[in-house]
C-alpha cells in the first residue's frame, strides 16, 4: 500500500516528515499521517507527481539505486534519468497490481533500445490511417506568399491587401485585429487618409468589418483611432470588439483576415522592435481558414466595444443626452455632422446628425476617459 511505499522511500532517503512537507507544500502532520497509512492520497492537492519528482532528485548513492532496483524493478538497473526515475516511482505509487515489476520492466527496456533520433524505431513506420488523421485538404501544397519587412513593408502589405479586396468587388467581411506599433499609419497623414478611403470604398461595395480593438494603447495612438475610426464606425458596417484581459506587450500580433477573397495577413513583433520583422500576405485556402480560426478563438474571448443603432430622424435621439456631462463636436478635420456627449457614469454616445442618423454607445470605462482627455484637449 501506499503508506508502505512511502514510509520505505523516505527512510532509504533519509527524508524526513518535514523535509517532504516543504517541498510539496503539505502539513508535516499530514505528511505523519500518510506515512502511517491513516490519511490516504489528498483530493485537493497533487501529491504523487510532485513526491516522485521530489524522490527521483533523492536517489543519489548506488546503495538506494540498488535497493529500489530490487524493491521496484526485480533487480533491473535503476535508470539515470531523472524523468524516467520520476515516471517509475510516481507508477510504483500509483500501482498494487501484480503485473505492475512487468510493465515497468518492459517500459524500461523498450527506452533503453529507443534511438531518440528515430521515432520510428521506439513506434513503427505510419500506416496510411495515421497520415489521414488531421489531413486538411490543400495543406502542404505550394503556395502564393508575399512578405513585406519593417515598417515601409508593413504599410505596403497592408495596402495591398486593401487593394486587393476593393478591386474584387462584391460584399466581404474583413476581420481584423492589431496591438503592434502603428508608426507605419500614423507617421504621414497621407498614409492615415489612403487607409480610411480604403475602408470606406470596401464597405460601400458590401463590406462589412469585424474588428478588435485594443483599447490600451497610449493617449496619443487613441486620439489618431478616433479620428481614423469614428465615421467607419457610423456606417453601421463595423462591428467592434475590445480584450478585456491584459496583455503583456511583448509578444504582439496583427490579422487582416479576408475568408471570401482568400486573403491573409498577419505579423508578430516583440515589444516595439519592428525592424526587419516581416509581415506575411497569404493566398492559400488551408492557411487562411487556419488564421480565420485562430482570430475567432481570440475574438470568443473578447467583448463588444459599443453599439450601433440605426435612427430614423432625429427625433428618436433620447432626450437624456441632454444631461451628459459633454456635449462638443470633433476635431475640424473629421466630419461636421457628428457629435459626441460624454458621461464619466453614463458613457459615451456619438450621434450622427445627418443621414443615415445613427447612435454609438460604449461604457467601455477605458474608453470614457480617453473622450473625456480628447474633450479637454480640443475643446477647453
Amino acid at each position: 500500500m501506499l503508506a508502505d511505499k512511502l514510509d520505505y522511500i523516505m527512510k532509504l532517503t533519509n527524508t524526513k516528515n518535514s523535509d517532504l512537507a516543504k517541498a510539496l507544500n503539505f502539513d508535516p502532520s499530514y505528511v505523519s499521517r500518510m506515512r502511517s497509512g491513516k490519511r490516504g492520497l489528498p483530493n485537493h492537492h497533487p501529491f504523487v507527481e510532485p513526491a516522485a519528482r521530489f524522490f527521483a532528485r533523492r536517489v543519489t548513492e548506488d546503495y538506494q539505486k540498488k535497493s529500489l532496483s530490487v524493491a521496484i524493478l526485480d533487480g533491473k538497473e535503476w535508470p539515470e534519468d531523472l524523468d524516467v526515475a520520476r515516471i517509475v516511482i510516481g507508477a510504483w505509487f500509483n500501482d498494487d497490481s501484480p503485473s505492475y515489476n512487468d510493465t515497468i520492466t518492459r517500459f524500461l527496456e523498450r527506452m533503453s533500445k529507443t534511438d531518440t533520433l528515430d521515432p520510428a524505431a521506439a513506434y513503427g513506420e505510419p500506416t496510411a490511417a495515421d497520415l489521414m488523421a488531421g489531413f486538411i485538404p490543400g495543406a502542404g501544397e505550394p503556395a502564393e506568399v508575399d512578405f513585406f519587412y519593417g515598417l515601409e513593408g508593413k504599410r505596403d502589405a497592408v495596402f495591398r491587401l486593401l487593394e486587393e479586396l476593393v478591386n474584387a468587388g462584391g460584399p466581404s467581411t474583413l476581420l481584423m485585429h492589431t496591438d503592434e506599433n502603428m508608426d507605419w499609419l500614423s507617421e504621414s497623414k497621407y498614409y492615415s487618409s489612403r487607409w480610411s478611403s480604403l475602408l470606406a470604398h470596401f464597405l460601400n461595395q458590401g463590406g462589412k468589418i469585424i474588428i478588435i480593438h485594443t483599447i490600451y494603447r497610449n493617449l496619443s495612438d487613441m486620439l489618431s483611432a478616433i479620428e481614423r475610426w469614428m465615421p467607419l464606425y457610423l456606417t453601421g458596417k463595423v462591428e467592434p470588439w475590445y480584450c478585456p484581459h491584459l496583455r503583456d506587450g511583448i509578444l504582439r500580433r496583427t490579422f487582416f483576415i479576408c475568408p471570401e477573397k482568400n486573403l491573409a495577413l498577419v505579423s508578430n513583433t516583440i515589444g516595439q522592435h519592428t525592424e526587419r520583422v516581416p509581415s506575411i500576405l497569404v493566398r492559400h485556402p488551408a492557411a487562411v481558414s487556419a488564421y480565420e480560426q485562430e482570430f475567432r478563438d481570440f475574438l470568443d474571448l473578447c467583448r463588444p466595444l459599443a453599439s450601433v443603432t440605426p435612427l430614423k430622424s432625429l427625433s428618436e435621439v433620447p432626450s437624456d443626452l441632454r444631461t451628459y456631462a459633454f456635449r462638443f463636436q470633433l476635431a475640424d478635420n473629421l466630419p461636421k455632422d457628428i457629435r459626441l456627449y460624454v458621461d464619466e457614469k453614463k458613457g459615451v454616445a456619438v450621434v450622427h446628425t445627418a443621414a443615415p442618423f445613427l447612435i454609438m454607445h460604449t461604457d467601455e470605462p477605458h474608453l470614457i476617459r480617453v473622450f473625456m482627455d480628447y474633450w479637454l484637449l480640443y475643446h477647453r
